[in-house]
């Protein structure tokens, strides 16, 4: 394994270690065992139908960026996506991303490079959306969010810099491509791989695609607010939407800081602190915390290996038909010649 890998895993495991010391101190064994006691099942059964929903939609925006509309690459797409995140979960060095492009380059015949600048759009699409996010709490919350609220015109120039930093490079990329050109001219696979993807941009047939996707993506995050309401509904928590958002907003910006796979410690402990700005008493709140992981993470890690084991399926029959299909013309050749060779 990779050095850089192996550093990168032990300081995240470090970090997770530090958060769930700290999240476990917060309560008993015994204050587990009673929240767990009194769980909703409708309420839980929706919040495992929401996280869901959200990837099916994650699927239909990624199939506008892989150009992709038909029914049986979609059902496929998803396969992959649901795979890719089970094995993010399990495994660290964001593994589950390069297993979607493979996936994607063996079943559906879609190119490593348009799937790389996919995933790349996907992950742009997710920061807008989360710094738009970020926003709406420091707008509707700020007696509660002090330390955001003032730092709300630092939050703003950032992402005003940002979005004009995007809109730069996106205007000047050939300019920038060339650059990139010039500086590896003598290492042809990043030249070619760069080539590659200023090809896939240009190809995009209709660029309203991506504000189609864009906007969609937006009901992703939608759904995954209401998971994370129904959760705490499931868990008899009396507790406003805004405050699902603080918790969907918290954790996600937690994806920055170094962790086990999955965002185990930090997950948690990021959850615990949204709750306890409300006043949430510390043992419920950090139960909480361990609930909402622990559905988070089930749901996607079953369905996701569930989706690997369908598409495994489908990939022998698929092989099987293929050489069944070879075998029937090799022998109806065989036949043909030996009519001619009896005539």
């Amino acid at each position: 394994m990779n050095k850089k890998i192996i550093i990168n895993f032990l300081i995240g495991l470090l970090f997770s270690v530090i958060a769930l010391y700290v999240l476990f101190s917060k309560f008993t064994i015994q204050d587990l065992s009673e929240g767990f006691k009194h769980i909703n099942y409708f309420w839980l059964v929706l919040t495992i139908f929401t996280i869901i929903l959200s990837m099916v939609i994650r699927t239909k925006v990624w199939s506008y960026l892989v150009h992709t509309n038909n029914f049986s690459d979609i059902r496929k797409l998803f396969y992959t996506l649901m795979f890719g995140y089970a094995v993010n979960n399990v495994l660290p060095a964001r593994l589950g991303d390069i297993s979607r492009i493979y996936v994607c380059w063996k079943e559906l015949k879609i190119s490593r490079s348009l799937t790389i600048v996919s995933l790349m759009i996907e992950k742009l699409m997710d920061m807008i959306w989360l710094f738009v996010l970020l926003f709406t709490i420091i707008v509707f919350m700020r007696s509660y969010t002090e330390l955001f609220y003032n730092n709300s015109i630092i939050f703003m120039i950032v992402f005003i810099v940002f979005m004009i930093c995007l809109s730069v490079i996106y205007i000047c990329r050939n300019i920038i491509i060339n650059f990139i050109k010039n500086k590896f001219i003598e290492k042809k696979i990043i030249v070619a791989f760069i080539n590659k993807i200023n090809e896939i941009i240009n190809s995009i047939p209709n660029k309203r695609i991506i504000v189609k996707a864009l906007f969609l993506h937006l009901f992703t995050w939608v759904s995954s607010l209401l998971a994370v309401w129904f959760s705490t509904k499931a868990f008899g928590l009396i507790v406003t939407p805004m405050v699902a958002l603080l918790i969907l907003v918290l954790t996600n910006l937690g994806m920055l800081i170094p962790s086990t796979p999955g965002a185990i410690g930090i997950y948690h402990y990021l959850t615990y602190i949204a709750l306890t700005i409300f006043n949430i008493d510390s043992s419920v709140a950090s139960t909480f915390a361990i609930f909402l992981h622990l559905i988070q993470y089930l749901t996607v890690v079953v369905v996701g290996f569930i989706c690997w084991l369908v598409l495994s399926i489908s990939s022998k029959k698929n092989q099987t038909s293929l050489n069944l299909k070879q075998f029937l013309s090799l022998r109806n050749s065989n036949n043909k010649s030996s009519d001619i060779s009896y005539n």
